[in-house]
């Protein structure tokens, strides 16, 4: 039996508010394929019937245990990135001065890195995807370029409206450099731009999901004053842009380039 009436025998079954969601998620050629199917059910046997029942079941049954064993990974990729945050606390600092050392990293990036894993989890089960396949560029030379461009974009906008302040360079500054390069731009472009902008663009329109995208991402940023506010925005808004035209890799990319620039200057 071709897994396309399988598929159309179950959607026949869901009550009609979860297929009303189903078909918003189907593309016009999905949608011709499960009419095609939704043909063919009318002559199932009862014993197709059960057979088709019984395999759903079974996947539904595979997916609850490969879903607890993606958290379970997740609580332990977490406990073991906050080891890490305290070991490295510990090396270069000494005394009380521990506990600012942690402070320092968590502020600048240690706690995106301890809720990346729950990020990537969460992302992946939304959106239906599996990691590498949400942050896949789709055109990988492409992807790069409009990330370089964005990010300048960004880091003038920046310097014009942020005072400068040199950090001076120190173990503590540099771990939470490469912290400030990695997870932030992963967890906070899986989360505003994936989660809540790509994802809810699909279910409340394109336009409110980048608006209240942009909207937190710049609140969150605890910026000082409107033209800090708008700054922040126009950030999210360009990132929003770069995702919604090109990738979520993209989108990262970007990110990291403007974080690991505007560290430096």
């Amino acid at each position: 039996m071709k897994g396309y009436i399988k598929a159309a025998y179950i959607y026949w079954l869901l009550p009609q508010p979860v297929k009303s969601r189903c078909l918003t998620a189907l593309d016009s050629k999905q949608q011709v394929t499960l009419n095609k199917g939704l043909q063919h059910i009318t002559s199932l046997s009862i014993q197709q019937e059960i057979t088709i029942l019984k395999e759903t079941i079974d996947i539904i049954n595979a997916i609850q245990i490969n879903t607890k064993h993606i958290r379970d990974i997740s609580i332990i990729a977490s406990c073991i990135i906050s080891g890490i945050i305290i070991i490295l606390s510990v090396l270069v600092s000494s005394g009380w001065h521990i506990i600012n050392s942690m402070y320092y990293i968590l502020q600048y990036g240690g706690l995106h890195a301890v809720l990346v894993p729950f990020i990537m989890m969460y992302a992946g089960k939304l959106m239906g995807k599996p990691f590498f396949q949400l942050v896949k560029p789709s055109h990988t030379i492409l992807d790069i370029l409009m990330a370089i461009i964005a990010a300048t974009a960004i880091v003038i906008i920046f310097s014009f409206i942020f005072p400068h302040n040199t950090v001076p360079v120190t173990k503590l500054s540099i771990i939470a450099s490469i912290f400030a390069i990695t997870a932030v731009p992963l967890s906070e472009e899986l989360f505003f731009r994936g989660i809540i902008f790509l994802h809810g663009g699909k279910h409340y329109g394109f336009t409110a999901s980048w608006f209240f995208a942009s909207f937190v991402f710049a609140t969150i940023h605890l910026p000082n004053t409107p033209l800090e506010f708008a700054a922040y925005f126009v950030f999210s808004s360009m990132l929003c842009f770069v995702a919604y035209r090109f990738s979520l890799f993209a989108s990262i990319f970007t990110h990291m380039l403007s974080n690991g620039i505007l560290f430096i200057l």
